[in-house]
């Protein structure tokens, strides 16, 4: 089986330690490059970037 034909993930829910949620979007926030590496993009100087870690503490 080629893992890049499927997209196991059907959505992403990042839950940050104050308790808040956000749903992320494939390519814009995230990207799942094979089953072992998951891309969490988090870049504050990228246009149109964002910091998806803001708050310190566990995600």
């Amino acid at each position: 089986m080629i893992y890049g034909s499927t997209d196991p993930i059907e959505q992403v829910v990042l839950t940050k330690p104050s308790g808040k949620t956000v749903l992320l979007n494939k390519i814009d926030d995230y990207f799942l490059m094979n089953q072992d590496l998951f891309i969490l993009y988090n870049d504050v100087n990228a246009v149109n970037g964002t910091n998806h870690l803001d708050e310190t503490g566990n995600y």
